[in-house]
């Protein structure tokens, strides 16, 4: 799935989300737990893995 789709989904379920991971190189993100925030993996402008946190 795209980037943009996985936005998409996450912004129409009212989620929060952020970008951890863009291949292969992490983001720098906060260390705080927020257990309905979807964490985005992206390889090659494709969501790879998702993860919650």
């Amino acid at each position: 799935m795209s980037l943009e789709a996985a936005k998409a989904k996450a912004e129409n379920a009212q989620l929060p989300w952020r970008l951890v991971r863009i291949d292969g190189q992490s983001r720098p993100v906060t260390k705080d737990y927020r257990p309905n925030r979807l964490n985005f993996e992206i390889t090659k402008g494709k969501v790879t893995r998702v993860t919650r946190g």
